[in-house]
């Protein structure tokens, strides 16, 4: 185009004027969009920088699988390359299964899909594209419902479902097609208007949409009042408009102040053991993103409605992790100003803002200084900080909530999900403390730096799943569960988001290849964007049918109207299928809904003005519970102390050292004694013979001896580093010239730091052992467990010395030998002297 069509097409459409079609306009306002990305596309300039870019990406991968790292995605490519390029493989597979079920096939992405097809195919057959491939007529049974394929951000593709479906069902292939309507889920109130609504949402649109197939309800369900669909919305006072977040606290007080005095105050269900009253644990609040929640539980808190957050990727998130991980930063650096701020604004400091601020106005933020009048919690940090400063990752953290009531206070601030959460925190600090090496600060830093990062990571799950408490969790996460009452929030609330600055795609259904690299794209950019914009818009419209479809006896919407309404949000859809915003009177209305069953369907719709700045609350829902006297108290804690004491005195797992005798678990002081130098040169040598290349030895030593001493080196230990690391050095390196490393080197590696769990006698009982077998090595057709030794033993002394060690090896042999399904030889390695004793010969 010329410069003149380049002006008008730069101009944004706007508004759709009054009376247009706005089908219409929203066709033309994406041909002008895709116009304008075509404008903008230059072919040229991206093949020259993925020319540029290909050597430098090829060798990065190839380097990456020579170390065995490969992705998930990249599994699934050489997988699929390997069936369609290698017919003997293919073969050789397809005769292990004589029928293949695939469940979720929508949720499947395009390379599991092909895999699928080839490992199916019919017996002779050579297709070299798996959309040639004809499956063997009775081997590939495939379960999918397009109308909850959901699952485009983990690459699953409705178009890649249609395509198949529809070569295979009927022609050349032969394939039956079996459609599953019947719904034993909901009740048929809740039938008639899901009907009703996503028969209006949901129309076939090429690829990127299935058509709607109807629910049909199973009859006879009894009917009570609350067994309905219900849209509930939060109205400003007065005529003013909301913005986004105003809009959330507004509907999310005006949710839980109903949930409270209506929905667990008395109205019934019909669950399994028959009618009763609404409990807190029937209730599910599915998000679309957890993004919005923190306003929905903080109203959930203040009214006193008990709540777990199920296993979404928020953990760093939470106030109470953010809170903890405050303290643990003061105990390793007291000069954190910051985070000494957050811990005194923290349920255990307990202050104010406006206190702190005049704190640290007074010079009162030295926690070191004795001689600095501060709050009484000082004294005890300072005290504490000596103490965690000797300890691991894994026991400093668990010292810090033995000897602080973080868990009591924050349990008491937001609840049972917090507490489990700081437990968590202990179980991350322990589990990589030691599998790192980290003391207690390098510790504290790596979890600050995955806060920073809000890293993904799960909350931790309640002990009691059972809990009578409302559960809280994303759509994607409720996706195959179902709950008697399900409440559907933030529906004014849009997708969000935005695309990549740097992104490559494929459409797999046309081959199409789309490279954007910041403002530079080339044209299949264009046609491949667009597509996905279809398939967004047309996955949030199932996303919707999705969450509908978890509630059996209630399904209540939650919205709140604002001036402007995000992106593809639900109130969008049902508004566009039901006109349901319609009316400005707060209150209660039937809205009826066409066509949805034979005798029709509607929804209640319920307006409710809020003002956000007054929010409610109530004491807790348990707090009615009778409170014990205090002596039956102290029995009571007196009898479940002396049972947790007899139960925690019965051994019920063992170690390897333990089965030589050394002592498991012991710490040392400060006073670093020689044994805690030789100890911690055995596990840097350890850890680098675990990650070495046995053909690079030496270059692999110089390369990981650093990094991997100042992973294992504990703090009281950092003035020996010299020492510690000159030991190593000398070690590892006249072991790296020994004939038996270049035993080890030419032999093949079936693993190293192999776990093992294995059954062992001790005091008169079996016990699981759980330990890592070093390494597992076949040589000359014979299976070997090696176990490296560190300790410093006299030259033709080694014989004798690994007598100690013949209990570990019968476990790891045993171990191994099961696993492997062969009998399995154990030596011992001594470091120091670079010699070998085989212990045992190959057992069975």
């Amino acid at each position: 185009p010329g410069e003149a069509e380049r002006e008008s097409l730069s101009r944004n459409l706007g508004e759709c004027t009054k009376g247009w079609d706005p089908g219409l306009f929203e066709r033309a306002e994406r041909v002008v969009q895709a116009a304008q990305a075509l404008c903008g596309a230059d072919d040229a300039l991206v093949a020259s920088t993925v020319r540029r870019l290909l050597p430098f990406a090829g060798g990065f991968r190839d380097t990456l699988a020579r170390a065995g790292i490969v992705s998930f995605d990249g599994l699934l490519v050489r997988a699929r390359d390997l069936l369609r390029d290698r017919l003997d493989v293919r073969e050789k597979l397809q005769s292990r299964y004589r029928a293949i079920l695939v469940d979720e096939f929508q949720d499947t992405d395009p390379l599991q899909v092909e895999i699928i097809l080839f490992l199916a195919e019919r017996p002779g057959g050579k297709a070299r594209s798996a959309r040639d491939v004809i499956p063997e007529p009775g081997r590939l049974f495939i379960v999918g419902d397009p109308k909850q394929s959901i699952y485009a951000f983990r690459r699953a593709d409705i178009e890649a479902y249609h395509d198949v479906v529809e070569r295979q069902v009927g022609g050349e292939r032969g394939g039956l097609a079996c459609d599953l309507t019947s719904c034993f889920r909901m009740h048929d109130r809740l039938v008639g208007a899901v009907n009703a609504v996503f028969a209006r949402l949901i129309v076939r649109d090429g690829g990127v949409q299935p058509s709607y197939e109807p629910l049909y309800p199973r009859p006879g369900k009894a009917t009570l009042p609350s067994q309905r669909v219900e849209v509930r919305l939060a109205m400003p006072a007065g005529g003013r408009a909301w913005k986004a977040e105003e809009a959330h606290a507004a509907e999310a007080e005006a949710l839980a102040r109903w949930m409270r005095s209506t929905l667990l105050a008395g109205e019934k269900i019909v669950a399994k053991e028959g009618e009763r009253t609404v409990r807190a644990g029937d209730v599910a609040i599915l998000f679309r993103a957890m993004t919005a929640a923190p306003a929905y539980l903080e109203a959930l808190r203040r009214w006193g409605i008990p709540f777990v957050v199920d296993g979404e990727k928020n953990f760093f998130r939470t106030q109470e992790v953010a809170d903890f991980l405050a303290l643990l930063q003061v105990l390793a650096w007291p000069l954190d100003a910051l985070a000494l701020a957050g811990v005194l604004r923290s349920p255990l400091g307990g202050m104010t803002d406006a206190e702190v601020a005049a704190l640290g106005s007074a010079g009162g933020f030295d926690l070191m200084s004795e001689g600095v009048e501060g709050p009484p919690l000082f004294a005890t940090l300072r005290a504490l900080r000596g103490e965690v400063l000797r300890m691991g990752a894994g026991d400093a953290v668990e010292h810090v909530l033995e000897n602080l009531p973080v868990l009591e206070a924050e349990a008491a601030s937001r609840g049972e999900q917090a507490a489990s959460n700081l437990r968590k925190i202990a179980s991350l600090a322990r589990a990589q403390g030691a599998a790192v090496g980290l003391d207690f600060p390098a510790w504290v830093r790596s979890a600050a730096e995955r806060m920073g990062a809000l890293e993904a990571e799960g909350e931790s799950p309640l002990a009691e799943e059972s809990a009578d408490a409302v559960r809280v969790l994303t759509i994607h996460k409720a996706k195959g569960l179902e709950f008697p009452v399900v409440i559907v929030p933030a529906m004014q609330t849009g997708r969000g988001g935005s695309p990549p600055r740097v992104e490559v795609r494929r459409d797999w259904v046309t081959g199409c290849f789309g490279i954007r690299v910041g403002d530079l794209h080339n044209v299949g950019e264009a046609f491949v964007r667009e597509r996905e914009v279809l398939r967004e818009e047309a996955e949030q419209k199932r996303l919707f049918y999705v969450a509908a479809t978890r509630a059996r006896e209630r399904l209540v919407l939650s919205g709140a109207r604002t001036a402007r309404r995000g992106g593809e949000a639900f109130l969008s859809f049902l508004e566009e299928a039901t006109g349901v915003l319609d009316g400005e009177t707060p209150g209660e209305a039937q809205v009826a809904l066409d066509g949805a069953s034979p005798d029709g369907a509607s929804l209640a719709r319920v307006l409710e003005e809020v003002d956000p700045t007054r929010p409610g609350g109530e004491a807790p829902l348990e707090a009615k519970a009778k409170w014990p006297d205090a002596d039956a108290l102290v029995r009571m804690w007196e009898k479940r102390r002396a049972h947790a004491e007899s139960v925690g005195a019965v051994k019920r797992s063992t170690a390897p050292s333990r089965l030589h005798g050394e002592e498991v678990g012991s710490r040392s002081g400060v006073g670093a004694a020689p044994r805690d130098v030789a100890s911690i040169t055995g596990t840097v040598a350890h850890r680098i013979l675990a990650r070495i290349d046995f053909g690079e030895s030496a270059r692999s030593l110089a390369r990981l001896l650093d990094p991997v001493l100042d992973g294992a080196l504990p703090a009281h230990l950092k003035g020996r580093r010299g020492d510690i690391r000159g030991d190593v050095d000398g070690v590892l390196g006249r072991f790296f010239r020994s004939r038996v490393f270049a035993d080890i080197a030419r032999s093949r590696i079936l693993g190293r730091e192999v776990p093992c769990l294995a059954p062992v006698p001790e005091d008169g009982v079996l016990l699981p052992m759980e330990g890592a077998i070093d390494l597992l090595l076949e040589r000359d057709g014979e299976a070997v467990a090696v176990d490296y030794k560190s300790d410093t033993v006299a030259s033709g002394k080694e014989g004798e010395r690994a007598k100690k060690y013949l209990g570990q090896g019968k476990a790891y042999v045993r171990a191994a030998g099961e696993a492997l399904g062969r009998p399995v030889a154990f030596e011992v390695v001594f470091l120091r002297t670079a010699s070998r004793v085989r212990l045992l010969p190959p057992v069975s």
